[in-house]
């Protein structure tokens, strides 16, 4: 099971390690170092964020039913919630494993820029979506060799 792939993983791995140029060494380390917290910051920013909007999408979904108001901008603002949710989640559980460089944080990282794009992709962020995962995949080929099982 260790040596399973993850989705995709196997098509887009030769795309970010061969096909496009390598990082430097020392921007790898600096990066390897600079992850973890970056994933902590997004998981206490996440969280913050989640609890808002849950509360103000709660009230807001409680005046569109009582006022007979059915946007269609009442799922997506759901959705755009749930979203945040699953990011904010891969964002907490990556930091240890991730400080540690063990491969199940990288694990987490890559379904993270996944979820990511799927998500934009949903949200119809298409741009977006396909510039966020370039760079969230590049980054993530570049480093994968630094985590260890």
């Amino acid at each position: 099971m260790e040596n399973q792939s993850l989705p995709l993983e196997k098509e887009l791995e030769p795309i970010f390690t061969e096909k496009l140029p390598a990082f430097p060494e020392n921007i790898k380390d600096l990066l390897v170092q600079v992850i973890p917290w970056l994933a902590l910051l997004g998981a206490i920013f996440g969280a913050l964020s989640f609890i808002t909007l849950v509360g103000a999408g709660s009230f807001l979904s409680f005046i569109n039913i009582g006022t007979g108001a059915y946007g269609g901008s009442l799922w997506a603002m759901w959705l755009g919630i749930i979203s945040l949710g699953a990011i904010t989640f891969f964002c907490a559980i990556s930091f240890k494993p991730l400080k540690n460089m063990e491969k199940k944080g990288w694990n987490y990282m890559y379904y993270l820029s996944l979820i990511s794009f799927v998500l934009n992709l949903l949200s119809g962020a298409i741009i977006g979506a396909i510039v966020g995962a370039f760079i969230g995949f590049w980054i993530s080929f570049q480093v994968k060799a630094r985590y260890v099982n």
